[in-house]
């Protein structure tokens, strides 16, 4: 028996969605939709009130544009979450938390799904490692889309509801079930298809902020799974290239020139990175040259 928990910007749930579950689930649930059409809650309060309200001690945290392409997906998520000491599962994830903002795809990507037709692209099936012929494999971060775990679980970790809006959530209920010693896992037997892509703005940027500021004394941090060694040595390129691509974005997203020298300033000191950004003059030319041609190329994000 499941409790599926979802945020909502509608006050009754999305139809299409309460009409998936009730063709694939296959087995006894609940659908607790929380009513955010009023912006009262970020998704971290929201998640930890579908948690007191829910009734079943297995519980999934889903978007609420994802369609399920599983039949009898259900039953596949009480078997997994039968696995001892398991944590979060959900389905994409990598091995590393950096010191500076990194995707969870940055280091030996796992994901099995589909992200659906946008405006701009077309259908695109996600699978990595395509020769993985398992049902699980553990990871470190997780993307929210589709999240499941025990009820039990959050008798010691909880979505922590310093953070405001609706962004690194997933990373941080990762990272503390890490912290507490659990194990978290991608599944490659359960198939959905997701709406929409996350839009990365100022919001965006500061919850990657705090959450670097709360876990900061832990990282970088890497999948228990990994080799350390060989980690270790590849750390400052993960880094620098994660670094690279985290400021661009931060260019391209219309950030204010403070708010873009804070960061930079604040990631140089805390990782290996080797950069002229916290020179004041050329990060302002850097700017000015990246949004020139950012916006040349349509790559500016609105």
């Amino acid at each position: 028996m499941l409790s599926i928990i979802t945020c909502s910007r509608r006050p009754v749930p999305n139809e299409s969605l309460v009409n998936n579950l009730k063709n694939t689930v296959g087995l006894e649930y609940e659908l607790i939709s929380i009513d955010n059409s009023k912006n009262e809650y970020s998704i971290f309060s929201a998640y930890n009130k579908g948690i007191d309200l829910s009734k079943y001690e297995h519980l999934c945290f889903i978007h609420d544009d994802v369609d399920f392409k599983t039949q009898d997906w259900g039953q596949k998520v009480v078997k997994h979450l039968q696995i001892p000491d398991s944590g979060i599962f959900g389905v994409a994830g990598g091995d590393i938390m950096s010191r500076v903002p990194n995707d969870w795809a940055t280091l030996n990507p796992c994901a099995y799904m589909i992200y659906g037709q946008t405006a701009t692209q077309d259908e695109e099936m996600v699978v990595f490692p395509n020769d993985y012929n398992q049902s699980t494999k553990s990871v470190l971060m997780l993307d929210g889309v589709f999240l499941f775990a025990r009820k039990e679980l959050f008798k010691t970790i909880s979505f922590d509801e310093s953070f405001n809006g609706f962004h690194g959530y997933d990373y941080d209920i990762s990272l503390q079930s890490h912290v507490a010693g659990y194990t978290n896992y991608v599944i490659y037997d359960i198939l959905l298809e997701h709406y929409s892509r996350g839009v990365m703005g100022h919001s965006y940027f500061s919850a990657q902020l705090k959450l670097h500021q709360k876990w900061g004394k832990y990282l970088p941090l890497f999948n228990r799974c990994c080799d350390q060694a060989f980690i270790h040595s590849i750390l400052p390129k993960i880094e620098q290239e994660s670094f690279d691509t985290f400021f661009k974005r931060l260019v391209r997203s219309n950030i204010s020139f403070f708010e873009i020298y804070k960061m930079v300033l604040y990631y140089s000191s805390k990782s290996q990175i080797s950069s002229l950004l916290s020179n004041n003059i050329y990060l302002y030319i850097s700017v000015f040259f990246i949004r020139i041609s950012s916006r040349l190329r349509g790559k500016m994000i609105e």
